[in-house]
């Protein structure tokens, strides 16, 4: 990358995808690594060998921010290129809606029954549709189950459910399959909707 130094140990590098960018300098500094950070939001860390772009845009604001220009570079959007790369699933749906609920723990337990909720509402319109969730492998098995219970169902007006068969099942009887993480991207190339 532009600007980058050679202080690391032979052979490595740290690329924060996401997160807080404190922690690959941290991990960086901890491994004597050369740290950098790929991020639609642009937040310069003190530390950073670089700051890894996705357009012009987000470079923009990543400079009006007070990253360096030397040290921020546009490398493509990671994602888009991911989608693009990935065959779709053959099973569609029609039509087929992915509901993400997130990759923390806190957030995720008020999510997911605002999911369930989502589903059983959408369910009822849109008969033939396949609904998926990708469940952040980050999520601990506690949070899905109180999740999907509707532990905390009331702060977004959501609902709960119960886990059958490799699925979220709604109070109305409609299917909310949870998928492994990493079929995420097949799943996306062949969304209608996202949400």
């Amino acid at each position: 990358a532009n600007g980058a130094t050679t202080t690391q140990a032979a052979g490595g590098v740290v690329i924060g995808l996401g997160g807080n960018g404190a922690m690959a300098v941290a991990l960086g500094k901890r491994l004597g690594y050369p740290a950098y950070r790929y991020s639609f939001e642009p937040y310069w860390h003190a530390g950073l060998e670089g700051l890894l772009v996705p357009d012009d845009t987000v470079r923009k604001r990543a400079l009006r921010g007070g990253a360096p220009a030397g040290l921020t570079t546009v490398v493509g959007n990671l994602v888009a290129d991911a989608v693009k790369a990935s065959e779709p699933v053959e099973e569609r749906g029609s039509p087929h809606v992915l509901l993400f609920g997130g990759s923390r723990d806190g957030f995720a337990l008020h999510l997911i029954p605002l999911m369930i909720a989502v589903t059983d509402r959408l369910a009822a319109a849109l008969p033939g549709a396949r609904f998926v969730w990708p469940v952040s492998r980050l999520l601990k098995e506690q949070t899905v189950k109180d999740g999907v219970a509707g532990v905390h169902a009331a702060t977004l007006g959501g609902v709960g459910g119960r886990l059958e068969d490799g699925a979220v099942i709604t109070p109305s009887g409609a299917r909310l399959e949870l998928v492994d993480e990493e079929a995420r991207y097949a799943h996306m190339r062949a969304a209608d909707l996202a949400i």
